[in-house]
């Protein structure tokens, strides 16, 4: 006899349900879940502000480095084409 193993679900704004098994990326799926969410939502203009940060942090249990790294990673890896501020043209001129 095995014992029963109950997953607990968590309720995320958007009415999905996720259990907080980490994921093969590393953090948990209802800590993605809830990046993922906010990045969603704040697609426009993804550089949360102090109070958002802190809000995330508490929420996500993760560092600020953490959250910080995580924000960095997804603007360049899921956003460029959405947010890409211009580059400066620095030209080398040779005499």
């Amino acid at each position: 006899l095995q014992p029963e193993v109950k997953s607990e679900c968590v309720t995320l704004e958007h009415g999905s349900c996720t259990t907080d098994k980490k994921s093969p990326k590393g953090y948990s799926t209802r800590v993605n879940n809830i990046l993922d969410e906010w990045t969603a939502r704040n697609k426009a203009n993804p550089y949360p502000t102090p109070q958002d940060k802190l809000r995330l942090m508490r929420e996500t249990g993760l560092t600020k480095m953490q959250l910080k790294n995580w924000l960095c990673n997804i603007r360049r890896r899921k956003l460029p084409n959405t947010i890409r501020r211009p580059k400066k043209d620095v030209r080398i001129y040779r005499r």
